[in-house]
């Protein structure tokens, strides 16, 4: 018996004219696929890092501004007269006064002599009065630049 060889048997001319052309095309599309979807993700990455970049850059900037804001309200407040004066009856006109800008500040506001010793607090808090101030490094800071600094949280025996 012959054996009937069908037109797409491996030994044909024709199946192996189609797998020479098929197979290296193949291969070539998927090297250039696994090639773009790699650059894909590069750019993609490029692109979310250029975006964080930009939101923490903005996020910086509303920070420090809302920062500024805060500062300049204390700065404002210190610069009245009665609070210049440092004598206790004063200051308590002076931060009474100034409660409707000071509202912000909900742990309240301490006032402090150059030696770094409470003088007065708002809320008034007596077992405030002649404490020192509980970071002195921030403290000193704020002394040597004459400019606001922000410490970290920190909790003393009053608060």
């Amino acid at each position: 018996m012959k054996k009937v060889v069908s037109a797409f048997s491996v030994k044909s001319l024709r199946a192996k004219t189609v797998l020479w052309a098929l197979l290296p095309t193949t291969l070539v599309l998927v090297v250039v696929t696994i090639i773009a979807l790699y650059a894909y993700e590069q750019v993609a990455r490029e692109v979310i890092q250029e975006r964080d970049a930009e939101l923490a850059r903005i996020s910086a900037a509303r920070l420090s501004e809302r920062l500024g804001q805060y500062s300049g309200i204390l700065q404002s407040v210190a610069a009245e007269d009665d609070l210049q004066s440092m004598e206790p009856a004063r200051l308590r006109s002076a931060l009474d006064g100034a409660q409707n800008q000071l509202y912000v500040f909900d742990a309240g506001v301490v006032v402090y002599d150059s030696e770094g010793v409470a003088l007065w607090s708002h809320p008034f808090a007596p077992e405030r009065r002649g404490t020192d101030f509980p970071v002195t490094p921030e403290f000193d800071k704020v002394r040597q630049t004459l400019r606001p600094a922000f410490s970290d949280v920190f909790k003393d025996a009053i608060s």
